[in-house]
């Protein structure tokens, strides 16, 4: 069965969050949705996150992110992609991360769930 994977990433880290995504074999520039405060009033919100959504039909990739979420980090080389590992832990423990492990009736209900619960919207 394939699970609706949401992950977002604090503004700041954009850079090094899609390096994870190369480094975890999923590809580059995978966080693409810009997101911002739910509650604003600029009619021009701040950028706060992106986020991703991905239809977490590869386990290995869901479970590589879970695990690192635990602070077990995949051996990889860090030093070939410019970072070390107390980096990667601190872009890791800032992420959002949440499976939908019942399906929605689409994904992006569950990506705007996600956004809901964590007061974000697309912006």
């Amino acid at each position: 069965m394939k699970k609706s994977l949401v992950i977002l990433t604090p503004v700041a880290n954009l850079q090094a969050a899609n390096l994870l995504g190369t480094a975890f074999g999923l590809g580059d520039h995978n966080f693409t949705v810009p997101l911002g405060p739910a509650e604003s009033d600029n009619p021009e919100p701040e950028i706060t996150h992106y986020g991703m959504l991905h239809q977490a039909s590869l386990p290995d990739f869901r479970d590589t992110v879970f695990a690192a979420k635990e602070g077990n980090l995949p051996p990889i080389e860090w030093a070939d992609y410019g970072v070390t590992e107390a980096q990667v832990q601190a872009v890791i423990d800032a992420l959002i991360v949440d499976v939908a492990e019942t399906p929605y009736p689409h994904p992006s209900q569950h990506f705007q769930s996600v956004l809901e619960s964590n007061g974000l919207v697309g912006v």
